[in-house]
Parts: C-alpha cells; structure tokens; sequence
C-alpha cells in the first residue's frame, strides 16, 4: 500500500519541476513557432506538420541511447560508481556522433521522396521539403545536446536540461520573428527562416550543455574524464546496446505508426491536416508535464534500486502518478474553456477553427492516460525493462492506434476526430499493460 512521505514528494518535485519546466516551454515555443509559422497561411503550418514524423524518426537511435544512458547513469549513481557513470557518458557520445554524421547525410539527400512519402501535395510539397532539409542537417548538435542532457538527468541534475532548452527556445522564437516575415531589417525567408531559427537555437543549446561538463559540481564533469582518464569501453558500448536496442527497435516501428496516422491525416485534406497540428502541440502541452515526471521517474526508480532499496523504488513510481494525475486535471480545466480562443489564435478561416474544436473533447481524454502511462513507462525504464515497454509500443503503435483511427476516420466516416480516437485507443492499452505491470513488482528485480 502507498504510503505518503513528504520527503519523497519533496525530492520528486525537485527532480520533476526542472524537467517539467523544460517540457512545458520548450512545448510552448513550438506553439509560438506554429503561431508565427501560420502567417505564411494554412499551407505553411500543414508543410511543418508533414516534416513531423521523419523528423522524430531520424532521433530513434538518439532516443533509444539516451534512455539506456540515463538508466545506468542512475543505477550507477545509486551503486557509487561515479568513474563508471562519466565512462558511459563518453562512450555513448562517441556512439552518438558517429551515427549522428551518417544521419544527418541521409535524410538531407532524401527530404523529397521523405515528403512525397508523407502524402505532400502540389501547396505543401516545397515548403515540407525545404524545412526537414535544413533541420536535418543539424542533426549532430541535437543528438549530442540530448546525449549529455540524458546523462545529467540520470543523476538526477535535471537543471542543466531545462536551462539549455529554455535557452534553445527563446533563441528559436526571436530568430523567427525576425527571419520569417523579415522584421528589423532581416530578410523575409519564410518556411526557411523557420528552420533556420531552430538550427540556431539548437547551436546555442549544444553549446551549453558541452560548457555543463566543466562545471565543478555536477556528477558527470570534464575534470573527472580527464583525471581518470576516462576512455571509451567496449563492455559500455554491450551495456547501452542491451538496453537501447529494444528500445530502438520500439522507436523505429512506432514511428512508421505514427506516419501511417499522419498520411491518413494528410489525406483528410489541408485544413484537416493544420487543425491537426494545433492540436498535436495542444497535446505536447499537456505531455511536458509526463515529461517531467517520466525524468524524475527514471532517475529516482533507477537510482533507488541501485541502492538496494525496491520499496523506495515503487513509493517513487506512485508518487510521480499522483503527481501527473493532479497536473493532467489543471491542463483538462484549461483546454475545456479555451479551446475556441486558443485555435483563432492559428486561423481566421472558421471551418478550421471548428475542426479543431471538435478533437478537442478526445484530446482531453487521452491527455489524462497519455500522461499516466508515460510515467510508468518511465518507472519500468528507471528500472530497466525496456523490452516489455519496447514490445507493448510496437503493438500500440503500430497496430493499435492506425487500426482504430482508420475504422473510426474513414469507414465509420468521424475523419480527422477519428484519428484522435486511434490515438486514445494506443494510449488506453499502454496505461492498462504498464499499471499491471507496475503491479506485479517483477521490474524491481531487474540487473542492468
């Protein structure tokens, strides 16, 4: 049974606020960047949102690294091995710089048959084009930036990743109101200044997160690398690959699902595929705070287990729930009574304006699993388990959440709401596997 511990809920805010701050606002500047996007009209923010999912698919390798890193970065932290938490940091940023260069040429030279794949069309097809290209080829400062940031919050120093994406985002927002439309003298480069004040914000970030490591306190720093002489092992390379390659595999295949949603999402037409895309960020809005809290999850689960203690691993779990369930219901609140407003924000045209209003009682369903089953994800990865995680994403992905949104989008004839009822469907099942598993207590007894 869970019992309340002020301390516990204490040190669970601590690691969960600046992760949870990160989320949020790096979630709010692509809402603002969205806003700016569509004063270029409703072509332009449909362009931005076919670029979506090939562009989280080029991160899947990253992601699965970052995850694995995290997780023994925490369970080294608990066990005392600190030279052994900064080996897997500089091991898994040769890794990630390796792949990230090969990466990076690839989806540059293959941005169009990427968007012809995607379902553009003859107003969006260009512009799709155009923005992926550019942010791919800033492939290496994400990866690296994310790399050391997954490190940090493995030892439960979530600060650094919150400063380095504020940063990032704020960098990201005045580069596009000067270069989208041209402001202060800057010349008017649309789409492209878009994505070029991303790539900016992205520099700046990666710059800050390579200063942290010379910092004197964090766990992982330079000084430490440089007085052991710390070199990349082969053994830590086997020891993300175990963990990571489940979860690669899981990321790899939930983005093709996600990309079969998203054509079908494209083939509802123009304005179906913006209001579409409003409320995707409505919903990472509401993510950022899962978000958090699955950091906090990772880093407390992992490190407590690491320390032999499987209890306070559990009572960690259920505390950033209750956490999630509390912050879900304040974000419900606010969708419920400014749907209207928030989307004539984005659009003048009514037709538009009344699409999105119409997914929003969905959205506001699946906000309060999404955010649920995100942290227990994030309790079972703490804890190791990524190859049940891997196995049950694959399954929703893939076939859960494009099965149901076909049936309800186009047989059942809902269209654009019955892609977000496949979406609530995937993140029905999720919530129900991972909150069984959690039950049954197997994961606290996991080696990594």
């Amino acid at each position: 049974m869970f019992k309340f511990s002020k301390d516990t809920v204490k040190e669970t805010v601590r690691i969960a606020a600046p992760a949870m701050v990160e989320s949020f606002f790096s979630a709010v500047a692509t809402f603002i960047d969205s806003k700016m996007v569509s004063s270029l009209g409703t072509a332009a923010v449909a362009s931005v949102a076919l670029t979506t999912q090939p562009m989280l698919l080029r991160l899947t390798p990253f992601t699965a690294i970052n995850i694995a890193v995290a997780a023994l970065v925490a369970r080294r932290k608990g066990e005392q091995k600190q030279v052994e938490a900064n080996r897997i940091l500089v091991t898994s940023l040769v890794i990630t710089l390796i792949l990230a260069v090969v990466i990076s040429i690839g989806f540059t030279i293959g941005a169009e048959p990427m968007m012809q794949l995607m379902g553009s069309n003859a107003d969006t097809h260009e512009m799709s084009t155009t923005y992926l290209r550019i942010l791919c080829m800033g492939t290496a400062l994400t990866a690296f930036q994310n790399c050391i940031n997954a490190a940090h919050r493995g030892t439960g120093f979530t600060k650094i990743s919150m400063q380095t994406h504020l940063t990032s985002s704020a960098v990201n927002v005045c580069f596009n109101y000067l270069l989208i439309n041209g402001n202060l003298g800057f010349p008017r480069l649309g789409i492209r200044g878009a994505a070029i004040a991303t790539m900016i914000g992205m520099f700046v970030a990666c710059v800050m997160s390579v200063i942290s490591l010379f910092r004197k306190t964090p766990y992982l720093r330079l000084g430490i690398i440089i007085q052991e002489k710390i070199r990349p092992q082969w053994i830590v390379v086997k020891q993300i690959v175990k963990i990571a390659y489940s979860v690669f595999i899981e990321q790899v295949l939930i983005r093709f699902g996600f990309i079969l949603n998203s054509k079908m999402a494209a083939g509802l037409g123009t304005n179906a595929l913006a209001a579409h895309r409003v409320a995707g960020n409505f919903a990472t809005l509401s993510y950022s705070f899962g978000d958090g809290l699955m950091a906090a999850a990772v880093a407390l689960v992992g490190r407590s287990l690491g320390e032999g203690k499987p209890e306070k691993a559990k009572q960690y779990a259920t505390t950033c729930r209750i956490l999630g369930l509390f912050m879900a219901t304040l974000v419900a609140i606010l969708l419920a009574f400014l749907v209207r407003p928030l989307y004539r924000l984005f659009f003048t045209d009514p037709a538009v304006v009344d699409i999105g209003v119409a997914l929003n009682i969905p959205l506001i369903v699946v906000l309060f699993f999404q955010v649920q089953q995100v942290i227990n994800i994030g309790a079972l990865r703490g804890a190791g388990d990524t190859r049940f995680t891997a196995i049950l994403g694959i399954i929703c992905s893939l076939v859960i959440r494009p099965a149901v949104a076909y049936l309800f989008a186009f047989p059942l004839g809902l269209g654009i709401v019955g892609i977000w009822i496949g979406t609530l469907g995937d993140q029905v099942v999720r919530f129900a596997a991972t909150a069984i598993r959690l039950a049954k207590g197997k994961w606290t007894k996991l080696k990594i």
